[in-house]
């Protein structure tokens, strides 16, 4: 099921809208189990909103992980170059030019 499927059926709204070819690059791989969606989606989210800063602050709350939880999925992230994770700094990668 895709994402656009997934938010048809859910009747959910999406907290941010991200180009198609972005998502399907990024969300649609393979590579990626769902815990490492779901925080890199925050991650996308915390960009958004100028709070990037304060992710690894903020991820528990947001997710419901742990911050060891976090941690784990954010090295994952960083082996997988999608983030730079350098001590309490996180920086995206690959980012859209703009949010909507």
């Amino acid at each position: 099921m895709s994402i656009d499927e997934f938010f048809a059926r859910s009747k959910l709204k999406r907290l941010l809208n991200l180009p198609e070819n972005f998502r399907a690059k990024i969300f649609g791989t393979n590579n990626l189990n769902t815990e490492e969606k779901f925080i890199l989606a925050n991650l996308y989210y915390l960009d958004s909103i100028g709070n990037i800063g304060k992710a690894k602050e903020l991820l528990p709350s947001l997710t419901g992980y742990s911050s060891q939880e976090c941690d784990l999925i954010l090295d994952e992230l960083s082996k997988k170059k999608l983030i730079d994770k350098r001590r309490d700094n996180i920086c995206l990668r690959i980012k859209p030019l703009t949010y909507k």
